[in-house]
């Protein structure tokens, strides 16, 4: 949106990779965050909550909390799974992977029994919810469910998944 600062992903992989990053740099985005959360009250979008999961896995990768940027609760709005979910399969695993990847509060185990419950009956998982599982999708799913595979449905979800990534990863080399 035009209300972000759409620079997240970077912010992720440099804060997490051993390429000397100046500091200066992730404080200039946290700077620029502060000054975006400012000027849209806090919202950063209406309708597309993976913005604020966005951001918030970017923050935490910087040790920075999504609780309060410049005065805002950016983890609020992910409390609102009915919300949440409108965005389907993409919206449930980056709030799930937000909320857990600083400790946020909110609901986590609706949104991994929503991700479960989106598996395809084949394994693995798909963007648009049918068809053939895709590796992208199939892999995030994992990466959000992976907190949680002590729990037995999760794990299966899991294991069914891995053959699935191992398969489609390979078959386009």
């Amino acid at each position: 949106t035009g209300n972000s600062i759409g620079v997240e992903w970077p912010i992720v992989g440099l804060s997490r990779c051993s390429y000397p990053v100046p500091e200066e740099y992730f404080e200039k985005y946290y700077k620029n965050l502060e000054r975006v959360v400012k000027e849209c009250n806090g919202i950063l979008s209406e309708d597309s909550y993976t913005e604020y999961s966005r951001v918030i896995i970017a923050l935490s990768s910087i040790e920075k909390d999504g609780k309060n940027v410049a005065g805002y609760d950016l983890s609020k709005p992910l409390k609102n799974y009915k919300k949440v979910i409108e965005q389907g399969l993409n919206g449930a695993i980056y709030a799930l992977l937000a909320l857990d990847a600083g400790e946020y509060s909110g609901p986590k185990i609706q949104l991994r029994d929503y991700i479960i419950q989106k598996e395809l009956t084949s394994g693995g998982w798909s963007f648009w919810e049918k068809g053939s599982a895709d590796p992208d999708m199939t892999a995030m799913a994992v990466q959000a469910l992976s907190r949680y595979r002590y729990d037995k449905k999760t794990k299966s979800a899991i294991d069914r998944a891995m053959p699935i990534l191992k398969m489609k990863s390979f078959s386009s080399l």
